[in-house]
C-alpha cells in the first residue's frame, strides 16, 4: 500500500516496486494532491470492482483500464493501481487527488503505444464518439451523459508528446508516441464532468494561443462552447475576449493553464484557472 502525506507518496517495504513508481511518477507533477482551485476537488469514488465512478446528474460513469493486473487500492482510496507491467501500469484516481482521471504511466521504450479502458454508464456498456478530439459518453437510450477531455501526454522533462484517442466500441483507445521521450511519461484519459460541474481544460501550449488571440484562439473557445451547451451562442459563448484572455493570463502566471466551467445547475459558462500538467 502507498500513503500520500503531505504531497510526497511513500512506499511502504513491502509495496510492488512498480506501484511504488506509477505513484511517485503522479506525485512528481502533482497528480497525487488535491488541485485546491476554488475549492473545487476530484469527487469520483473507486473500487477494485468498479475502477473509477463519477456521478454527474443522476447518472454514475465508470472507467477502468483493459487489464489483467491486480488492482491496489490506496489507503485514503484516492488512488487504484494496476501495475501491469515493469514498462508501464495504469492509476486511476478520485476523491482527494487532482481530478477525475485515469492515467498511464509509462516507464520505457518497451512499453506498448496505445492503452484501452472500458467505459460504462450505469452499468451498461457505453456509447461512445469521438468529437473535436474529445469523447462523448452515451448511455444506452443515447443521452449524452459524460464526457472525456483532450487526451494529453508529458515526458519527465515536462515536454509534451503526440497522443491521440481512437474508439473500438464501448473501449477507449489512447495512443502515445514516446519517440525521444524522457521517462517516465504520464498520459491521461480525464472525465469531463462531476456531480458539480462540467469543465474543459486547455494544456499550456492551447492556453498560450487564446492568450495570443486570433482565429486559432476562437477555434479552441468554440470547442468548449459546443461541449458546455452554453445558450448564447456566437464564437465567445457571450463571453469578452479580454475576460478570456485575461484569465489566460493569469494561469499562465501561475503555471498553470485554462478552462471553461459549468455548473449543473446553471446555463452560463465562465473562464477558470485550472492545473495543468502538459
Amino acid at each position: 500500500m502507498v500513503s500520500v502525506f503531505a504531497g510526497v507518496a511513500v512506499a511502504p517495504a513491502n509495496a510492488a516496486p512498480q506501484q511504488a513508481d506509477a505513484l511517485d511518477a503522479l506525485d512528481a507533477i502533482g497528480l497525487l494532491q488535491p488541485a485546491d482551485i476554488e475549492g473545487i476537488a476530484a469527487s469520483g469514488v473507486l473500487s477494485k470492482e468498479g475502477g473509477l465512478t463519477v456521478s454527474s446528474d443522476g447518472v454514475g460513469v465508470s472507467i477502468r483500464p483493459v487489464t489483467a493486473a491486480d488492482p491496489v487500492l490506496g489507503p485514503d482510496k484516492s488512488t487504484l493501481t494496476y501495475a501491469e507491467a515493469s514498462s508501464h501500469a495504469f492509476v486511476l484516481t478520485g476523491q482527494g487527488s487532482a481530478a477525475n482521471a485515469g492515467y498511464i504511466v509509462i516507464n520505457d521504450e518497451s512499453a506498448p503505444d496505445s492503452y484501452s479502458f472500458d467505459i460504462s454508464a450505469d452499468g451498461a456498456a457505453a456509447d461512445l464518439e469521438l468529437v473535436d478530439g474529445m469523447v462523448m459518453i452515451k448511455d444506452e437510450s443515447g443521452a449524452l451523459v459524460n464526457g472525456i477531455l483532450r487526451p494529453w501526454a508529458v515526458d519527465a522533462d515536462g515536454v509534451e508528446l503526440p497522443t491521440w484517442y481512437s474508439v473500438e466500441g464501448t473501449t477507449l483507445v489512447q495512443h502515445v508516441d514516446t519517440t525521444g521521450a524522457a521517462f517516465p511519461v504520464v498520459a491521461d484519459p480525464r472525465l469531463m464532468c462531476d456531480l458539480l460541474f462540467c469543465t474543459v481544460e486547455y494544456t499550456r501550449s492551447e492556453t498560450t494561443t487564446i492568450r495570443n488571440w486570433g482565429a486559432s484562439a476562437t477555434s479552441l473557445v468554440s470547442i468548449a462552447c459546443t461541449w458546455l451547451a452554453t445558450p448564447l451562442g456566437g464564437a465567445l459563448c457571450g463571453l469578452a475576449s479580454a475576460t478570456i484572455i485575461g484569465t489566460a493570463n493569469e494561469a499562465l502566471s501561475q503555471g498553470k493553464c485554462l478552462g471553461f466551467r459549468k455548473f449543473n445547475y446553471a446555463t452560463v459558462m465562465f473562464p477558470v484557472v485550472v492545473s495543468c500538467y502538459a
